[in-house]
């Protein structure tokens, strides 16, 4: 499954499990993340098994990254008939949830430099280093550093998005 779970929207999976028809077998999808364990009974008709969670039920699932097993059962024997790996993505429609790590520390980096950073901001730390005690070069070269993430970020979701994308030209002189 590479299919993300967002909270507050609706989850929907279907998984073909030719091993495992219905009737006699019946499947769940456990999530199992660093603190928390969901479990999602799933709809079976021959061997197409769906997962549906609504989107009232996504909002409480804790955004992270999670290792999830399909198991079937038939009322006595249980197996593992898929497992991988998702991520619960936080609700987007929250100011701030749908900045990535990089985008967050960019702007705290920005606002720094700017003089317009907040007293949360100013605590924020990289590698142990703490934004308030950095020299104002190391706040630019930290700026170049993440400036660049964010470009390779904003690229790879160009790609995700299926548009074409040119990254320069490198001429070579011989």
């Amino acid at each position: 499954m590479s299919k993300n779970i967002v909270q507050g929207e609706t989850f929907d999976l279907t998984v073909t499990l030719n091993n495992y028809p219905s009737p006699p077998w019946d499947t769940s999808m456990i999530l199992t993340g660093a603190e928390n364990v969901y479990e999602v009974d799933g709809l079976s008709e021959g061997a197409m098994h769906n997962f549906k969670i609504g989107p009232t039920t996504t909002l409480t699932y804790e955004p992270g990254d999670y290792k999830y097993r399909i198991v079937a059962t038939d009322g006595t024997d249980v197996y593992t008939a898929w497992n991988g790996r998702t991520k619960v993505i936080a609700d987007p429609t929250v100011p701030g949830n749908d900045m990535s790590h990089v985008e967050k520390v960019l702007n705290a980096l920005n606002a720094t430099i700017e003089g317009k950073a907040t007293t949360d901001v100013l605590n924020y730390s990289i590698r142990g280093r703490s934004l308030g005690r950095m020299s104002p070069q190391e706040l630019l070269d930290w700026r170049d550093k993440y400036l660049q993430f964010y470009k390779e970020e904003l690229y790879e979701e160009d790609i995700a998005n299926g548009l074409s994308v040119e990254r320069g030209v490198i001429r070579v002189r011989l």
